[in-house]
């Protein structure tokens, strides 16, 4: 309506007012070859309100894919909203991961990118208020519960809640799963327990130890640390550390990096360096001096039945070949390494020629 009254122009920089905070609302569609998951969320511009000159925080949704038939029936769908974040948010975290990771994992063209990952937002506490709750019951049990020694282990998500390496120490753990609660107990005190602080945490973590030989890790020992029991919660996977995590972002890392981690460790362990760029594309410099795709989704085209964008999330090394000219690695869907690739655009022309053989049907094998 301000648009057209021209009462304000608030509407240029954000499109609506929460609790005081100026919010601009990002949607984005789920994938068409992985709907369970998405590609990117578009920010061409992190703004400022033109009054207040008040940070602008963005919002996160997102939305089922619907094919043109669909939306003519008016069937509408399903929104997520995934949470917030602002520009600060994502410098500080850049900042933190250059301190903890930055001799070998690069994150740092988040805030400058114009696509970013769905695991960069975050709820407020206001929004999860039961977590707070639950830390303020459980933590002064805990330590009466280690001290009385009970026969009985622990689990690892309780007492990854605990900061006395003392009575940590009294539980048994092996040195990794003591590294891992310390790592748990830095990322605490110097940037805080968010979602997107974990999957930086994970991801670094691993890549870090994929250079050690034998160290008996693993990252799914991650999920004991993170996750409770499923028999005691059945949205344990949706909860880690009793974080909201509505897409299973955290859960999903640790199982593509356990699949990496089994297939292709070696070859991790050769990567010299690793740079995460934009939403979800994670890139390592071989010896030759040349990077290689190590984890993507598929920036790529679909013509069954209708042109659409491809989207399968995620292609990972090692699961999946890697293209001999640009080193990238080739979506098993649509055949799509990158833009500008020879040997791309004569796989997309062969897989468009097979696709079109198909009927109208084949829409819903996806």
């Amino acid at each position: 309506m301000t648009q057209v009254t021209g009462s304000t122009t608030d509407w240029k920089t954000h499109d609506l007012v929460a609790a005081g905070l100026p919010l601009d609302v990002k949607n984005a569609r789920k994938s068409f070859s992985s709907p369970e998951s998405y590609s990117e969320h578009c920010i061409p511009k992190y703004k400022q309100t033109n009054r207040a000159k008040m940070d602008v925080r963005i919002v996160g949704v997102l939305s089922d894919y619907l094919v043109e038939a669909e939306i003519r029936d008016e069937q509408t769908g399903r929104c997520t909203i995934l949470g917030e974040v602002g520009k600060n948010d994502i410098i500080a975290l850049q900042g933190w991961a250059e301190g903890a990771f930055g001799d070998f994992l690069q994150i740092n063209s988040m805030d400058s990118a114009e696509f970013i990952p769905g695991w960069i937002f975050e709820y407020l506490e206001d929004h999860q208020p039961r977590r707070s709750q639950g830390l303020e019951h459980t933590l002064p049990l805990l330590s009466e519960v280690i001290e009385s020694q009970l026969p009985d282990p622990i689990p690892k998500w309780l007492i990854a809640l605990v900061n006395s390496k003392e009575l940590v120490e009294q539980c048994y753990l092996s040195p990794i799963d003591i590294e891992i609660w310390r790592q748990l107990q830095s990322v605490g005190k110097e940037i805080g327990i968010t979602r997107r602080s974990l999957f930086v945490l994970i991801l670094g973590f691993t890549l870090r130890m994929a250079k050690s030989a034998g160290n008996g890790y693993h990252p799914s020992m991650w999920e004991s640390w993170l996750f409770a029991d499923s028999r005691m919660n059945q949205y344990t996977d949706y909860q880690p550390l009793g974080l909201i995590d509505s897409q299973k972002y955290i859960k999903n890392l640790i199982q593509v990096l356990e699949v990496m981690w089994n297939r292709a460790r070696r070859k991790l362990s050769q990567f010299q360096r690793f740079r995460l760029m934009g939403p979800n594309i994670l890139k390592g410099e071989g010896s030759d001096g040349a990077w290689y795709t190590v984890l993507a989704y598929c920036g790529g085209w679909r013509s069954v039945p209708v042109r659409v964008k491809c989207g399968r999330n995620p292609i990972i090394i090692g699961h999946y070949e890697s293209c001999l000219n640009c080193h990238r690695l080739i979506c098993p869907e649509c055949g799509f390494c990158g833009r500008g690739c020879p040997l791309n655009d004569r796989r997309q022309k062969e897989i468009a020629s097979v696709d079109r053989q198909f009927s109208d049907d084949t829409i819903t094998y996806f």
